[in-house]
C-alpha cells in the first residue's frame, strides 16, 4: 500500500509506503520488507501520479461527475473491496 501527497504550500510531493511483505525484527534474520526495487518503482510512479491526476479530476464540474456515477454501479463491489469506495476515488485510480 502506498500514498502520495502534494504539499501545495511547500510545492513538494511525498510518498509513503507500507512494507511489501512480512517483517521480521529477529536479530538473526532482520527483514523490514522494503527491499523490492520493482514494487518501490511501480508504487512511486503510481503515487506520484496522484499528485497531478487528483487535482485535475477535482476541477471537473461536479455535475459531470454526478452524471457519470452510474458507471460505478457494475464495478462498485470490486472497487470497494480494493478500498475505492466512491466514484471519484475510482476515477482517480483509473486515470493514474
Amino acid at each position: 500500500m502506498g500514498f502520495g501527497k502534494l504539499h501545495r504550500t511547500a510545492g513538494t510531493i511525498y510518498n509513503a509506503f507500507g512494507p511489501f511483505g512480512f517483517q521480521s525484527l529477529d536479530e538473526n534474520h532482520l527483514e523490514l520488507a522494503f527491499d523490492n526495487a520493482d514494487k518501490i518503482r511501480g508504487l512511486s510512479v503510481h503515487e506520484f501520479g496522484h499528485s497531478f491526476v487528483n487535482p485535475a479530476i477535482d476541477k471537473v464540474p461536479a455535475e459531470l461527475i454526478k452524471e457519470t456515477e452510474p458507471l460505478y454501479t457494475p464495478i462498485k463491489a470490486q472497487m470497494t473491496g480494493q478500498s475505492y469506495p466512491s466514484w471519484t476515488i475510482c476515477l482517480y485510480e483509473h486515470f493514474v
